[in-house]
């Protein structure tokens, strides 16, 4: 027996098969099939409860988007993402059966798939994912072989930049969060993202070699803020990865720079400052102290 563990009375011990790199049964359900009538690949995911095509599949094919539904999803990555509206599609799987559905469209970012079906599909279409012989059971007897190559949603190294502690931030002022980076950088150089709040912006400040050392948060909105520890403030990746979250934009994009405005439009001069808190000492000063009661 391993470790310490006992058998109770009217189990018996599961044995596992030996496990080899680069297991196939480890990959992901994959399969072949045709979205609009044009070859693509899919994720059969019995751990998603509801399917969705991906943003570039549906641009690639020129499908109009009903951006009328919109929603928050989990489970795709570490962060919920944002469905960017429905659209109509034609699915085909196997010898010729043919789905007509309404699907979420949303950014899936950097994967080796254009579609994910989840449980409200593959109950509904009554197919079973058998993971020892690899392999889908279509209604009517047909097995769909699943392809043998691993994917991800984004594994690629990817380090999240959050808020150590909580924050006070004053209406026009900022809060620095220094980076320190946990990604192997003998790669690729890494691209930075930055995030947003409804009243903060994230943005990067640069050390003497250009490259980003810190992160300022700026509240623009007209009232204070308190920033939660671990709330998310930005991204360092690998070329070719993105962070999974509709808010964050990446460093040198026309969006960051729209942010930097934002920014700026949002804060006080140094001078403005100064004045604000000389006007507050010179209230303080003059405020007369109440004399205690007898």
């Amino acid at each position: 027996m391993p470790w310490e563990y006992d058998v109770q009375e009217g189990e018996e011990l599961g044995f596992l098969s030996d496990e080899k790199v680069g297991e196939e049964g480890n990959h992901q359900a994959l399969l072949n099939a045709k979205l609009m009538d044009r070859d693509t690949i899919i994720l059969a995911d019995t751990g998603a409860h509801m399917s969705v095509v991906h943003l570039r599949a549906v641009e690639s094919l020129n499908l109009p988007i009903d951006r009328r539904k919109s929603m928050r999803i989990n489970g795709i990555g570490p962060n919920s993402i944002r469905t960017l509206g429905t659209v109509p599609v034609k699915l085909t799987i196997g010898n010729g059966i043919a789905y007509y559905l309404e699907l979420d469209v949303c950014d899936l970012g950097n994967v080796g798939f254009n579609a994910v079906l989840g449980m409200d599909f593959l109950s509904r279409a009554h197919m079973t994912i058998d993971a020892n012989c690899r392999e889908i059971s279509l209604p009517g007897g047909e097995q769909v072989p699943l392809l043998h190559q691993p994917t991800r949603y984004h594994q690629g190294n990817i380090q999240y930049l959050e808020a150590t502690k909580q924050t006070w931030i004053a209406s026009g002022e900022s809060a620095v969060v220094p980076i320190q980076h946990s990604l192997p950088l003998e790669h690729d150089e890494p691209e930075y993202w930055v995030h947003r709040g409804v009243k903060w912006i994230a943005t990067l400040l640069s050390g003497v070699d250009e490259q980003p050392v810190a992160v300022r948060i700026t509240n623009i909105g007209s009232h204070g803020i308190s920033l939660l520890p671990r709330t998310r403030i930005g991204a360092i990746a690998e070329r070719g990865e993105r962070p999974l979250d509709a808010r964050m934009v990446r460093k040198n994009s026309n969006r960051y720079r729209v942010w930097e405005d934002e920014v700026y439009e949002g804060t006080f001069t140094s001078r403005s400052l100064k004045k604000q808190v000389a006007q507050n000492t010179e209230l303080e000063d003059s405020t007369p102290l109440k004399e205690p009661k007898e």
